[in-house]
């Protein structure tokens, strides 16, 4: 390549023979030197032609030069609008799944206090209810001969209501622990949407868990206004009658708990769904970067 270069780059430097610096040839005696006795010294054509070829590639050094700069200056503009835009886009999905995540939170906080409401409500309503239960019953024990029986009776009838009331705050906090899993299930499948994965069937099983989330608040609520009081009939039949309410509080609080079990499994099921998901747990906040035409250099 640079012997054809320097070909063609000598060509000018042989047509510049009748321009260059000559010597004439010693003319015969009598005789005028003619142009066709005049011929260039080759040291001065060899000159003529490094000097040609040493401009040529110095022009098209220079010619390099600047289209590498272009380049890269391109370059360099092209990753600076690329790094902009994913930055732009970055900040716009987290800005959503925050906004999401914080809407999901207040949903759920705003049902705790109303499900926290609901049953304070019950059980200001149900308080001097039970208050005269209590006195009722304990009129009726005063018939009785036995005074350990009495007390016995007395201690179970109010242990009852005891009972109903640590079940309703243990079944609440199992729901609030429910729903909190059910926020970070949510949570990991806005950040796989965000990714272009299908997440219907993920979406699906969380609709169905807060459904039977709802299910289990309402039924801690109803079991909040319920009493369970001991209808003594005769001394000889005490046993038998706190039974039977000790039974129909069991019986209800089966009931409750057997909601709640349903919401957890809810629950795990949309869990299962989300992982599901192949490599769902790689997805972050970041959405995938955006590919560029890569230009070579010279």
């Amino acid at each position: 390549m640079l012997a054809v270069l320097s070909a063609v780059l000598a060509a000018p430097a042989l047509a510049q023979y009748g321009n260059a610096p000559t010597t004439a040839a010693p003319a015969p005696a009598g005789e005028t030197p003619t142009p066709q006795m005049i011929r260039p010294k080759p040291a001065e054509i060899r000159q003529n032609i490094r000097e040609n070829i040493q401009d040529a590639r110095q022009n098209v050094r220079e010619e390099i030069r600047d289209v590498r700069q272009n380049v890269r200056e391109e370059v360099r503009d092209i990753r600076g609008n690329v790094r902009t835009e994913v930055q732009d886009a970055r900040e716009r999905l987290r800005g959503e799944l925050e906004s999401k995540r914080e809407e999901f939170k207040d949903r759920i906080e705003e049902r705790r206090e109303a499900l926290k409401a609901a049953v304070e409500a019950k059980r200001e309503a149900v308080k001097q209810q039970i208050e005269a239960t209590r006195e009722e019953l304990k009129q009726r024990l005063e018939r009785f001969r036995d005074e350990r029986k009495r007390q016995i009776v007395l201690r179970l009838a109010n242990g009852l209501e005891e009972v109903n009331r640590r079940m309703i705050e243990r079944f609440t906090e199992n729901i609030d622990h429910i729903e909190d899993v059910l926020e970070r299930v949510s949570s990991r499948a806005d950040k796989a949407a965000a990714h272009g994965v299908d997440i219907a069937a993920v979406r699906s099983a969380i609709v169905s868990a807060e459904s039977a989330i709802a299910a289990a608040r309402a039924a801690i609520t109803v079991q909040a206004g319920k009493t369970y009081p001991v209808n003594l009939t005769d001394e000889s039949t005490a046993r038998a009658d706190v039974a039977a309410a000790k039974q129909a509080l069991e019986s209800d609080l089966k009931a409750v708990r057997a909601l709640v079990q349903t919401a957890r499994d809810a629950v795990h099921a949309a869990a299962v769904a989300l992982a599901g998901i192949p490599r769902v747990d790689d997805y972050e906040v970041e959405p995938p970067t955006p590919t560029s035409t890569t230009t070579s250099t010279p």
